[in-house]
């Protein structure tokens, strides 16, 4: 569609698709299906909101529906096997077993990455390892660094910035980074005039990525810098001697805070979708099993995940209605 325009030769101009794509898209112009990049480069002009408290607010705000209607939520309780127990005509179809305890059910549904289910059931499950093993190339990590700064940002308000890079981050890096930056008001956040930076980019092959590495700190320290570089090149109010606190996370740490296998993140690009009708769906192959997530429904992001929730729930309505 770009050479059919006349713009298949504008540079920066493509630049500038490639990076907004890979941001909702997990790929660059040449690999995204038209159908796809055109809902991912739209996402950007839709009205934007902000939480006060930050992103956390948004599933405290869900736990709190779900308790308020008689659900329950364990926390610090991983999943450690997951078990049939009968064939779907006994109320009790499933067996969870986490650290703490174990749970019977009906319905099952996953939320967590594919690649992490396999390793969960107590027996061989070929549809699952079809699903893990289907989408193993080109899955992306991520560099993320959050910042706590003095800053008066002199009346620019903006809150989501994407800065192009001259030459890409080393060790796989990306060629942008995405930072967001806390409002003003939000004195839930940071209080006494500081502001939260909370910056992204992406990072091929996260399962290089390991702790042992006796060149991990260093290239930690290597990002890190060109990071600080870009936001001092960038926003005049950014110094670096007003800097409060910083940290940095690898896929490495991703994997640790969250279990996410090789600490991958954001989904599946949508290279692999061309064809609309490959899609994951929440239907598992396995009777009384359901997948949500954002490995399933195409796109990362929230809404991406509610939608693919939202589905879920409206199938199983329906089948019960049925």
């Amino acid at each position: 569609v770009l050479r059919i325009l006349g713009l298949g030769g504008d540079k920066k101009f493509i630049n500038f698709l490639n990076e907004q794509l890979m941001i909702t898209n997990q790929c660059k112009a040449n690999e995204a299906p038209f159908l796809s990049a055109s809902a991912g480069l739209s996402y950007p002009n839709l009205i934007n909101y902000y939480a006060p408290g930050g992103m956390i607010e948004i599933p405290k705000t869900l736990l709190s529906f779900i308790q308020k209607h008689g659900g329950s939520y364990k926390n610090k309780s991983e999943v450690m096997s997951v078990r049939k127990v009968s064939d779907g005509t006994a109320e009790k179809v499933w067996e969870v077993k986490t650290k703490h305890d174990t749970f019977y059910c009906f319905d099952l549904i996953s939320n967590i990455p594919i690649w992490n289910l396999e390793s969960l059931f107590t027996s061989k499950e070929p549809s699952i390892e079809g699903i893990s093993k289907m989408y193993e190339k080109g899955i992306w990590g991520a560099f993320t660094m959050g910042i706590a700064m003095e800053a008066d940002l002199a009346g620019e308000e903006c809150l989501h910035h994407q800065i192009h890079l001259s030459e890409p981050i080393p060790f796989g890096g990306g060629d942008s980074i995405f930072v967001s930056i806390s409002h003003k008001d939000d004195l839930v956040r940071s209080k006494d005039g500081i502001r939260i930076l909370s910056i992204s980019t992406h990072l091929s092959d996260p399962e290089t990525w390991n702790r042992k590495d006796p060149d991990y700190q260093i290239k930690k320290r290597q990002i890190e810098a060109i990071v600080i570089t870009a936001l001092s090149d960038t926003f005049p109010w950014f110094q670096k001697n007003k800097i409060a606190f910083q940290h940095s996370a690898t896929p490495v740490t991703w994997q640790t805070w969250t279990g996410r296998k090789f600490g991958r993140v954001g989904g599946i690009p949508s290279f692999y979708f061309r064809n609309p009708f490959r899609y994951l769906s929440s239907l598992s192959g396995i009777p009384n099993f359901y997948l949500t997530g954002d490995t399933v429904y195409p796109g990362q992001g929230i809404p991406a995940v509610c939608i693919g929730g939202i589905n879920l729930a409206n199938r199983l309505i329906r089948t019960k209605r049925d």
